[in-house]
């Protein structure tokens, strides 16, 4: 059973015990609250998609010796959970008519497996430079020992690239 958004809040509004004077039971209030906003915020982002048919295999007769006749189906139509449960329809997919795109958590971001050229040489472009970079960064960074100014280097290059990466839908530029 998938509960719908509406569902899942109202399902959060009546949560008992968020008010408690008891402290055990407002923190454990407090953590299903949690519980259900991550959940809202994730079927929120990714929206309320109903797939559009059902592809699976069917056992068009039961015997003795177990289900048989299998045939593929494919219908618009889900086929009924007893069904799913004692094994008669199995294989079950849920077909959308939209991709269903990732939910990319805060503080992440989705990038290409291979770098694209900007993000390359933004990258080792980033690395401090005593003609170039700002005279105080250039200081800090000189005064570093070599394992940390190694550190402080792999960071930049990182940001740097993450700042270049394309946005997910965005046309990359040209591969290296």
């Amino acid at each position: 059973m998938k509960l719908s958004i509406e569902k899942l809040k109202d399902l959060r509004a009546n949560i008992s015990w968020l008010n408690s004077e008891i402290p055990e039971l407002r923190e454990f209030a407090e953590e299903q609250a949690a519980a259900f906003d991550e959940l809202i915020a994730i079927r929120e982002a990714k929206g309320e998609q109903v797939p559009f048919a059902f592809a699976y295999r069917y056992a068009g007769c039961e015997t003795t010796s177990g289900f048989e006749d299998w045939r593929n189906e494919l219908s618009r139509e889900r086929p009924a959970d007893w069904m799913i449960e004692t094994g008669k329809v199995t294989g079950l997919i849920e077909l959308f008519t939209t991709p269903v795109f990732p939910v990319v958590p805060e503080g992440w971001q989705l990038v290409p497996i291979e770098p694209t050229e900007s993000m390359v040489i933004d990258g080792f472009e980033s690395k401090p430079d005593e003609s170039f970079s700002p005279r105080d960064v250039w200081e800090e960074y000189d005064a570093m020992s070599g394992c940390a100014q190694a550190a402080h280097r792999a960071k930049l290059c990182w940001a740097a690239m993450l700042a270049a990466a394309p946005k997910f839908g965005d046309e990359p530029d040209n591969q290296n």
